[in-house]
């Protein structure tokens, strides 16, 4: 699918990472094709360090809203993938897998100078302690979640 249109903005949200490196590669050179050469792109990307942690880790998603649904934080350390798997508690074989890769600052620098584009920023969002099952607003860019880079051709 071509488009034609040029875009000042381009902003993707928790989706960066579904497929290989060279999908998101393919994805990147698109984004750049689809830039305004003064426009800029948000991408949200998931944080390898901060999803190690999280492998293993079991829960019940709101226990008051919905008290019937679990989730497990799983990691490919190999390849680098966080899996996401959610169930109704009482059919745990009925579950949905997502599957993300993640980069780290350093991994993405490269990806993205590969398609042609500039980070001009990493912002940072928060991180979970799993321990205390609490979620923190703010946290390194080492111990995040995720990040958002800014980008330009």
């Amino acid at each position: 699918m071509t488009i034609p249109q040029k875009f000042d903005a381009i902003i993707y949200i928790d989706g960066f990472g579904v497929g290989s490196d060279e999908d998101q590669l393919k994805l990147l050179k698109n984004i750049k094709h689809w830039l305004e050469d003064d426009g800029c792109a948000l991408i949200d990307i998931y944080q390898p360090e901060h999803w190690k942690k999280a492998d293993g880790v079991e829960m019940y998603l709101s226990p008051r809203n919905m008290p019937h649904i679990k989730r497990k934080y799983s990691y490919d350390f190999e390849a680098d993938i966080m899996m996401d798997t959610w169930w109704h508690a009482k059919d745990e074989e009925l579950n949905q897998t997502q599957y993300l890769k993640c980069y780290t600052p350093d991994e993405i620098y490269k990806l993205c100078k590969q398609a042609g584009l500039n980070i001009i920023g990493y912002f940072p969002h928060g991180a979970m302690d799993y321990d205390n099952m609490e979620y923190h607003e703010h946290a390194s860019l080492e111990e995040c979640m995720s990040y958002r880079i800014k980008l330009i051709k």
